[in-house]
């Protein structure tokens, strides 16, 4: 397996960030969990949206982890893919976190009141974003440039195939997401 290349994340224009990302701590440790929930884990019955809320509340504490200031919202990460299936903008999004209060049940009404939160909608997404960055779905160009960033250009695993995975693989929970393939005895 290829070295693992340490991750490194800077805004390119802080200046431009409505959040204060000088704030955010720096880690060399490999947990990146940072308590996030899993991109699996559902809200308003919509995976993802619990995840995205959870950096939303460590970027306005300015605790998010350094890994994930970049890719905060942004519309080549699962997060912008998100914001874009939902019609929604960063600012939308930030702001109906405040005016929620940040609490989950708040911000799962607001989401669910969208008429651009359907169940139809919600559904598609479901089905979607477990797929993120495998090849014919979205995201396919970042998630391979993402492989050659941080893993030499070969996944670290074979299983890791998406941006899910990936998170799964980097959060140590991969077994649980995508077990691996039995071995057969040959008798």
């Amino acid at each position: 397996m290829p070295p693992v290349s340490p991750r490194r994340s800077t805004p390119r224009n802080p200046d431009r960030e409505k959040l204060d990302l000088r704030r955010v701590r720096s880690s060399s440790d490999r947990d990146l969990s940072v308590n996030l929930r899993r991109p699996t884990d559902s809200l308003a019955g919509c995976v993802w949206l619990p995840r995205l809320v959870d950096k939303a509340r460590h970027a306005q504490a300015g605790t998010l982890h350094s890994d994930f200031v970049t890719p905060f919202c942004h519309p080549l990460a699962t997060d912008g893919a998100f914001l874009s299936h939902f019609e929604l903008s960063r600012e939308e999004f930030l702001d109906a976190m405040v005016t929620a209060g940040g609490s989950d049940e708040a911000v799962a009404r607001w989401f669910a009141a969208r008429p651009q939160s359907s169940t139809e909608r919600i559904a598609a997404w479901n089905e979607l974003a477990p797929h993120i960055g495998k090849p014919g779905y979205p995201m396919h160009r970042g998630f391979q440039w993402m492989l050659k960033r941080l893993y030499g250009g070969t996944p670290p695993d074979p299983r890791v195939t998406s941006a899910f995975t990936a998170i799964a693989f980097d959060e140590g929970y991969l077994d649980e997401l995508a077990p691996p393939a039995r071995v057969s005895s040959g008798k």
